[in-house]
């Protein structure tokens, strides 16, 4: 799907239910913005509809160089698949062998020390079993829902694509993911290495209370969300039908 002739309409219109399904893919972004998760449109009372469309369009340019439909549809598919969540899939495979892994990277831990890969490998190990399917892609995933939302929006797409899109992302989900707290926590863990949240000797640092708070705030949204039972998280089953 690299370009606007490529975008396939669903076959048949989607249920409420599945909707909400596919909208709630982009929960963690889109609470905090202020979008409710009944419908695509940002339905906050907070703002004017025009500082709504001025606000989600500096998100699209800003935070992620969209400034038209071609390229937001070119993002979309990087988010499919982005070399940070390879990358996480390639360490956990190292963890599951860590003589070779052990001799590769701490041989010269001078080397990547600090750095992306370090920074990844230990929440690698720290995960690599309850995430060992999945890895971090659902924070790909959720920002991929959101910025659906966001190109609605401000007309950069109908409201007919915007639902391909997030089904195209919703079917994809399913098959990498098995629940939805499976799809928060590889959600947080992916926004924490994004954030460079070094957990690395953490239990013996001057630095631990600062992680940890860090660690915390990034968790606030997911044990919210965990504990609203009108959340559709909470209603929804993972296997929806699509």
């Amino acid at each position: 799907m690299s370009s606007e002739n490529e975008i396939l309409l669903p076959s048949e219109p989607l249920s409420a239910e599945q909707k909400s399904w596919l909208i709630s893919l982009s929960s963690f972004l889109s609470l905090p913005n202020s979008y409710s998760l009944d419908s695509l449109e940002n339905k906050s009372e907070k703002y004017t509809p025009e500082a709504i469309i001025a606000g989600n369009s500096k998100v699209l340019k800003n935070s992620y160089g969209i400034n038209d439909k071609n390229e937001f549809i070119n993002t979309l598919d990087i988010f499919c698949g982005t070399a940070r969540s390879q990358e996480f899939m390639y360490l956990m495979k190292e963890w599951a062998k860590p003589d070779l892994y052990a001799k590769r990277l701490f041989g010269n831990r001078h080397k990547y020390k600090g750095t992306e890969v370090e920074i990844a490998s230990v929440w690698a190990e720290k995960y690599r079993t309850p995430l060992s399917h999945c890895g971090i892609q659902a924070f790909d995933i959720g920002r991929y829902a959101f910025l659906c939302r966001c190109a609605y929006t401000v007309s950069l797409i109908t409201e007919d694509e915007a639902w391909a899109f997030l089904l195209r992302i919703g079917k994809i989900a399913q098959e990498r993911f098995t629940s939805w707290y499976e799809f928060a926590t590889s959600y947080t863990v992916g926004r924490c290495i994004w954030l460079d949240i070094n957990i690395d000797g953490i239990e013996s640092t001057e630095n631990t209370f600062d992680v940890l708070e860090k660690i915390q705030t990034e968790s606030e949204e997911l044990e919210k969300i965990l504990a609203d039972h009108e959340h559709p998280w909470s209603i929804l089953g993972w296997e929806i039908s699509f």
